[in-house]
């Protein structure tokens, strides 16, 4: 009888050995996940959140950029010629009387070398509207017989963090609303 007592009062130490290595071996498997789950969260973030700049970005500009007008004074002026240099400049009305536009303003949009978006109106001080534009490309106009009034915007985008490089891209078309 005493031996039966002496068995049943405890776990051997092979068996808390066991126990204990299955238990860190499921602890680190846990954790492993866990990391995972952390990065791809992180990179889906970073990706949602360049997303939403580029849209904000594509935005501004396509609504401006509709305003505009291929008989305007100056004309629309996209440069992408120059390696380099990614600047569109168009005008927009300012004053109408009737059916008439009386005076126009000229806006420019441009890519830094800082990787911003800057909007500079008459000549101004540029204001930066957008981060993280790697290229801008503006195509005007897509085809002069089907759609002489339609500019093409293309941005892309690019972030790092936490060691991990996120890029995105977006096209938007724009058809110009006045003649």
């Amino acid at each position: 009888m005493n031996k039966t007592l002496s068995r049943s009062r405890g776990y051997t130490t092979v068996e808390l050995m066991v126990s204990m290595t299955l238990l860190v071996v499921l602890a680190g498997a846990a954790a492993g996940a866990f990391n995972q789950s952390q990065d791809l969260l992180n990179w889906n973030y970073n990706f949602v959140s360049l997303q939403k700049e580029l849209r904000r970005t594509l935005d501004v500009m396509s609504r401006e950029v509709r305003e505009s007008s291929p008989t305007s004074p100056g004309g629309i002026l996209p440069v992408t010629v120059t390696p380099g240099v990614n600047r569109f400049t168009f005008q927009i009305p300012s004053a109408i009387s009737g059916n008439t536009v009386t005076a126009w303003t000229q806006i420019s949009y441009a890519l830094t070398a800082d990787n911003r978006v800057t909007r500079t109106v008459d000549n101004g001080a540029p204001v930066a509207i957008g981060s993280d534009v790697q290229s801008l490309t503006f195509v005007y106009p897509l085809n002069l017989l089907t759609a002489p009034r339609t500019v093409q915007i293309q941005i892309n985008g690019r972030r790092t963090a936490l060691e991990r490089t996120v890029t995105a891209a977006l096209t938007g078309e724009v058809t110009l609303r006045n003649p």
